[in-house]
């Protein structure tokens, strides 16, 4: 299956002129139809006559603040289901309060193009919530990470089959209905490359939704395999930061492929 988001549209609220323009730019490699909002109550108004399919939002704006516009969106059903991200420089006390006001996800203006892209494809074919116990299958030689990651998703009911190697990866692929895969870069390039590859033949391909986690001075890997996986975490891992970036690739697992 591939991914197409010509016929996608995204709702950017941002109250600055430069801000906006360079936002808007990062987003026209997408193909989706952008439409801009100075402010938030520029937002509900555009709301009140169109339904969009993301909504990107600067979280610190004159008067009515994101955090704000998040929570109206949440309280309305008409709108309540719409993807929510907040824009931000992730400062620890916007991401909490991003969370907090109902947001989905936060994305850093500072990230880098390819892993601003890569957020904004994920959010926009979220589904709305999971229903039954999601699997998820992990692939990591590191004990470590793999004991690690189940422990962080422990809280979550979210069902991680571990492999160490390909031959139980492969196993734990032909013998289960994974909805996701989470791979550690720490494999090394060659072999992810080829895993992520042989999983996703073109860029834009979907079988089975793919998290990688790298560490610092791997994120030449996110250009290098841009379309073929749908988001990353950076180590050291936390607690928090897995169970969101895992239980929003698993909504995304259920909206291309629901069970």
């Amino acid at each position: 299956m591939v991914v197409n988001f010509s016929e996608s549209h995204i709702l950017l609220v941002e109250d600055d002129r430069i801000m906006r323009t360079i936002l808007s730019d990062r987003l026209a490699p997408l193909g989706a139809k952008v439409s801009l909002a100075t402010n938030a109550t520029e937002a509900l108004a555009f709301l009140e006559q169109e339904h969009p399919d993301l909504i990107l939002s600067d979280a610190v704006m004159p008067g009515m603040d994101g955090f704000e516009l998040c929570r109206r969106v949440r309280a309305d059903a008409r709108w309540c289901t719409i993807p929510f991200a907040m824009l931000t420089s992730l400062v620890q006390d916007i991401q909490a309060r991003s969370l907090e006001a109902g947001a989905d996800d936060f994305i850093s203006k500072n990230a880098e193009d390819i892993a601003f892209r890569i957020r904004v494809r994920m959010m926009l074919r979220l589904a709305p919530n999971m229903g039954q116990a999601p699997v998820l299958a992990l692939f990591s030689a590191s004990s470590t990470i793999r004991s690690l990651l189940q422990a962080h998703l422990a809280p979550t009911g979210i069902l991680v089959k571990a492999a160490a190697d390909r031959s139980e990866l492969r196993e734990i692929l032909d013998n289960s209905i994974a909805d996701a895969l989470v791979v550690d870069a720490d494999l090394g390039e060659d072999s992810i490359q080829d895993l992520v590859q042989t999983i996703h033949p073109n860029p834009g391909s979907i079988c089975l939704p793919i998290l990688l986690l790298i560490s610092k001075g791997q994120e030449a890997l996110l250009e290098t395999l841009e379309g073929r996986i749908q988001d990353f975490l950076t180590k050291p891992l936390t607690a928090r930061d897995d169970r969101l970036r895992v239980k929003l690739l698993l909504r995304y697992a259920q909206s291309v492929f629901p069970r």
